[in-house]
């Protein structure tokens, strides 16, 4: 017999990197997406496949692929660029396959704001939970030496974006632009766990930076 995902407590989750414009997409012969909703120029989409794949087996994957309508809101191309005669459609970047425990973490962030005291960081991440139950767990994180923590619950299948509290640095270590200074990364190492396991984790890096504007008087 074919061995699920589900059977061992994993989620797996097929990610696109950007389709352009519509696609149907089929696993191991199932549907998992739909052109009626798969929609838009280069978006990224994710699919909880679990059921549909095959644990040590061969799987297969099929992507049906159609171009964007007149009415729909695409990139489009005037006379200096032209349009290519399959208006761009297919698939963008990668396409990519992974498996997590219930919860899956997303798109992490970290937004600066620098004032007199140093900087002041606010990380967030979108968490996923692929169950049927709500699910109640620790989502921790770490900035160098700094560690912090939250608690964080998810109703059946819900996606949302969790903030952590906001975090001082005191002097901290600047992105520059080139020619003014070093361009500083610095590590940001996420991790969500439930019942004392860890369901999935992320590891990026960033830099701390603050980009604003103004208009003199001269406008």
């Amino acid at each position: 017999p074919t061995r699920r995902s589900s059977d061992l407590g994993k989620t797996i989750w097929l990610a696109f990197d950007g389709l352009n414009f519509r696609a149907n997409v089929w696993l191991n012969g199932r549907q998992i997406a739909s052109a009626d909703k798969t929609a838009g120029a280069w978006r990224l989409f994710e699919f909880d496949v679990t059921d549909a794949a095959k644990i040590g087996e061969e799987n297969a994957l099929a992507i049906e692929v159609f171009p964007p309508l007149p009415h729909d809101l695409a990139i489009t191309f005037g006379g200096w660029n032209p349009q290519p005669p399959d208006k761009n459609m297919g698939l963008w970047r990668d396409v990519s396959i992974r498996a997590t425990g219930p919860v899956a973490i997303r798109f992490p962030s970290v937004t600066t704001h620098l004032d007199a005291e140093g900087a002041l960081l606010t990380v967030s991440a979108e968490l996923t939970n692929a169950t049927d139950r709500a699910i109640d767990g620790v989502f921790e994180g770490s900035i160098d030496s700094l560690v912090f923590a939250e608690r964080a619950g998810l109703g059946a299948h819900q996606t949302r974006t969790v903030h952590f509290r906001p975090l001082r640095i005191a002097k901290p270590e600047l992105w520059w632009p080139a020619q003014v200074g070093p361009q500083t990364l610095h590590p940001l190492d996420l991790r969500f766990e439930v019942n004392g396991k860890t369901s999935d984790r992320s590891a990026t890096r960033f830099g701390i930076r603050e980009v604003t504007s103004e208009l003199d008087a001269k406008g």
